[in-house]
């Protein structure tokens, strides 16, 4: 079931699951659609009251106290190319004064913030009192946001009621539309079920040219939802609509209609740059996909980040559990890629829990069968420190990739091993992670803390 806070979240075939965005889209709080009714200032109204300003006049206008200039300071650091985390922390500095002295639009940020961890470490109980905060001054992304929590309970139990009532306090605002849309269709949140007002609302939102609606509607008409006829074409024109204002899911679903000719003439070349403009957005279906076509030989990568391990791994870190076998296959034979056994039982143990699942990399048919053997260990060994965080297995894990003969040395994921094993309260560990620290590079070290903090999420 959809459910949109004003972040994109993904839907593929049908199913509906969140995905966080990239820390710099994750103030799409400040390019939402337009308020048609009156709320507290917007983003664009912000900014517009301070466009043309130089940056030292920006600077020298925040330091004064002026919160909208904090306000657009923040906006401005966010927007620096490969923003470093000096400017990300600064960003949120300002964006915490302006929003101490009650400007909506630094409150829902700053919630949002909160709430999705990508520049500051997840706190809801923060999240919510600046997102509240936000919607009582009747800002409608911050409603449609706090009834989008509600939904999908982000840090408290979900209340359906308390999302309808948080979304129709939106008003005509295309997110929140949408929401009371695919509720009304799903009769949840104490509504009744009703087909012709759920896809109005759906149709309003994607009428005031919200993507992710009009991406809504070439679904339904092309799985014939909500009693409508299904209706290839007809969604094939919504799917445009929103394929056209960069929509990443509607790019997936349009070029998977060129691939098929299902409510268009097939033209494969058109598909394969609808995949690549989606692949380009992270998309996980559309990585997975073209990575499937550059396999088969149907076209070729643009450049060695366009490749099919690229987008395989693309893919896998979206949650494709298919793509990160086909990645530790191809990582431990070498295709495409340097043979690298670490890497492959890293995405192997991500694909499946079950030792089951490493049967077609392990098995007693591999003419190689010491080899295989020896892969094996391995792979059991990296499960039990990946899945089980088991002491022994974590140490193992930390030696084997310091030494560099099992696996390929490997500071800084020999690091990552370490630090677990510290953080169970090993000794050894903190002993041989001290020595470590000793032979790395502030970079090296930096870069293990990332992979730490990506295993204890």
């Amino acid at each position: 079931m959809p459910l949109q806070s004003g972040f994109k979240f993904h839907r593929g075939h049908g199913q509906t699951c969140l995905r966080a965005l990239p820390a710099l889209i994750l103030w799409a709080v400040w390019t939402s659609t337009p308020i048609l009714h009156a709320a507290a200032a917007t983003h664009e109204e912000v900014l517009g009251r301070w466009a043309g300003k130089t940056p030292a006049a920006l600077r020298a206008a925040a330091t004064q106290g002026n919160a909208e200039a904090q306000h657009s300071l923040a906006h401005a650091l966010l927007q620096v190319t490969n923003a470093s985390q000096a400017q990300q922390d600064e960003a949120i500095q300002w964006l915490r004064r302006a929003a101490d002295q009650q400007l909506a639009v630094a409150q829902a940020g700053l919630g949002a913030a909160y709430f999705e961890g990508k520049l500051v470490p997840v706190d809801y109980l923060t999240a919510w009192k600046w997102m509240r905060a936000a919607a009582a001054q009747n800002l409608p992304y911050a409603q449609n946001y706090l009834g989008s929590a509600y939904w999908g309970g982000w840090g408290t139990n979900p209340d359906l009621s308390e999302a309808v009532r948080w979304f129709r306090a939106a008003k005509d605002y295309a997110p929140a539309l949408n929401n009371l849309g695919w509720l009304t269709l799903r009769g949840q949140g104490g509504l009744t079920v009703d087909n012709v007002a759920g896809l109005k609302l759906i149709r309003q939102a994607a009428d005031l040219g919200h993507p992710r609606s009009q991406d809504d509607m070439g679904w339904i008409h092309l799985r014939g939802f909500a009693q409508q006829p299904k209706n290839p074409a007809l969604a094939v024109d919504w799917f445009k609509k929103s394929a056209a204002l960069g929509y990443s899911h509607a790019q997936f679903h349009l070029a998977n209609a060129y691939a098929q000719g299902d409510g268009i003439a097939p033209d494969m070349l058109a598909a394969v740059d609808l995949y690549r403009k989606a692949a380009d957005q992270g998309h996980a279906e559309a990585c997975f996909t073209l990575a499937e076509i550059y396999v088969s030989g149907e076209a070729s990568p643009r450049n060695a980040d366009d490749s099919a391990n690229f987008l395989y791994e693309r893919a896998a870190d979206g949650g494709q559990n298919r793509a990160a076998t086909i990645l530790a296959g191809r990582l431990r034979w070498g295709f495409g890629c340097t043979p690298d056994v670490l890497k492959a039982c890293g995405w192997l143990c991500q694909a499946s829990r079950e030792i089951a699942g490493a049967d077609s990399l392990t098995g007693t048919d591999d003419p190689a069968a010491e080899e295989s053997r020896q892969f094996a260990a391995f792979y059991l060994m990296h499960r039990r420190a990946c899945q089980l965080r088991d002491v022994p297995a974590l140490l193992q894990m930390g030696r084997w990739c310091t030494e560099g003969k099992v696996a390929p040395t490997d500071f800084p994921e020999a690091y990552k091993w370490l630090r677990l094993a510290q953080q169970r309260g090993s000794a050894a560990a903190e002993t041989e992670l001290a020595t470590l620290r000793g032979r790395m590079t502030p970079e090296q070290i930096k870069d293990g803390d990332r992979r730490v903090a990506k295993m204890n999420r």
